[in-house]
């Protein structure tokens, strides 16, 4: 009898053991689906009020249990957080969404946030979030309106889920705008004779003023001024370039140019002693309304 008692408070012990277990894993994942369902933010997306949700994996956008849109967090190439949603790049980028959809056939230029969101350094009191990402070779933004008292919180959980340190914009714009004063005495008057299409913006014929920032390895950034002055708060567009050193002590500074997508653009920039060969210069094709 004795046997059998001591077996039976055993199994006791042991059921007692595995309730308490499974209650243990049961508050986990219940903490767990917590944490996930506290990773959501009321955030406005192309005018629309819709919910961000972060589980993990991707970031989705959601109207009720419908999601909307959805990013693979492996796609994020760069997070922003600004000031202003005014860009050069943002309306085309919204054309060719629209364009898209009606079954157009789309080709968009590459974007980069930190150059590209400058160009208008317009200042709100609202608070904007830019996500780029890649998909299928192409670049996309989605800009969302935050609240100020989640925008850290977005921020810091869209780092995490990316891999990619957040950019603040803001600071970034200024730091651009004191390198261009800098370098605008060592700008280049350059005579443009045709229409052409640089970055999405549509550049007319006359005369344009180009700075030029280098950067490490043989590459660097054209800032073009419309005009004969270069005014650091009114960026016209820009270019991302490879530097190529020329032999020729010519001084002399020009353009060529190039028929890409069907639209004439920027192929390079001489320089002194520089050819500046453009390679975000591919724009947007348009889409006729």
């Amino acid at each position: 009898m004795k046997t059998i008692a001591a077996a039976v408070f055993v199994l006791c012990l042991c059921a007692g053991a595995l309730a308490q277990k499974d209650n243990s894993v049961l508050k986990s994942d219940k903490k767990q689906d917590s944490s996930i369902s506290n990773k959501k933010w009321p955030v406005k997306y192309a005018g629309a009020k819709v919910e961000l949700v972060l589980p993990g994996q991707s970031a989705r956008f959601k109207t009720g249990e419908e999601t909307v849109l959805e990013i693979p967090a492996a796609s994020i190439s760069e997070v922003g957080y600004d000031t202003s949603s005014h860009n050069l790049g943002w309306p085309y980028l919204k054309d060719a969404g629209a364009a898209m959809g009606a079954g157009e056939a789309v080709i968009l230029a590459p974007f980069f946030l930190a150059s590209a969101a400058i160009l208008l350094p317009f200042k709100s009191t609202k608070h904007f979030v830019r996500i780029l990402w890649e998909d299928k070779g192409s670049t996309f933004e989605a800009l969302l309106e935050v609240r100020k008292q989640d925008c850290h919180a977005v921020l810091d959980e869209l780092q995490r889920l990316s891999g990619k340190p957040w950019v603040d914009l803001p600071k970034a714009r200024k730091k651009l705008v004191g390198e261009i004063k800098q370098a605008k005495g060592r700008s280049a008057s350059l005579e443009i004779d045709r229409n052409v299409v640089l970055n999405g913006v549509e550049m007319k014929p006359g005369r344009y003023q180009a700075v030029f920032l280098e950067r490490p390895g043989n590459r660097g950034e054209v800032y073009f001024f419309r005009g004969t002055d270069v005014n650091p708060e009114r960026i016209y567009t820009h270019a991302v370039v490879n530097v190529e050193t020329l032999n020729s002590e010519t001084t002399d500074s020009g353009v060529t140019y190039v028929v890409e997508h069907g639209v004439e653009t920027i192929n390079a920039i001489q320089f002194p002693g520089k050819k500046l060969v453009l390679v975000s210069g591919a724009p947007p094709v348009r889409v006729a309304k």
